[in-house]
């Protein structure tokens, strides 16, 4: 009796199609948050882990500063005019990166430099903005478009 070998089979566990499945489905979903796969492991593995507590930081920051100028009967409705605000940035950036990911050699300049010159543009007056009329907490507060008389009811409020 001959056996597969013998034959020129390959034995039956030994089919390159079942390796590739094999390979595709070990893949993490966190790889695929990068676009510079070619970093070694260990630096995605920081990358992702920096990005995930900035992002933490700044949203518990968010909250805490809305916690201190609302009352707990409007903290519910100011924190979720936030949270939807993040969300249909989120739905709407897709879009908005795509179409200029197509002014691709336009003014000499590619697909993903325009990406950083339209991201550039939108947050850059926004940061600015918040920088200059996001007030502090209401007991260090020094808006100048706040009244010493707002400020005190807000602390007496809290």
């Amino acid at each position: 009796m001959s056996t597969n070998t013998e034959r020129g089979e390959r034995p039956p566990g030994d089919k390159p199609e079942l390796l590739v499945v094999n390979k595709a489905i070990k893949r993490r979903w966190q790889k695929y948050l990068w676009d510079s796969l070619d970093k070694p492991s260990q630096e995605r593995k920081f990358l992702f882990k920096l990005d995930a507590a900035l992002m933490t930081f700044a949203f518990l920051g968010i909250q805490y500063v809305i916690g201190s100028w609302y009352r707990s009967d409007e903290l519910a409705k100011r924190s979720s005019i936030v949270l939807v605000s993040a969300a249909i940035a989120i739905m709407c950036s897709g879009y908005l990166m795509t179409a200029v990911n197509h002014l691709g050699g336009v003014g000499g300049y590619a697909g993903w430099q325009w990406l950083f010159i339209v991201d550039g543009i939108i947050s850059l007056p926004i940061a600015l903005a918040g920088y200059a009329f996001i007030p502090d907490l209401p007991e260090t507060s020094r808006a100048f478009y706040l009244s010493q008389e707002v400020t005190n009811s807000i602390k007496n409020n809290s």
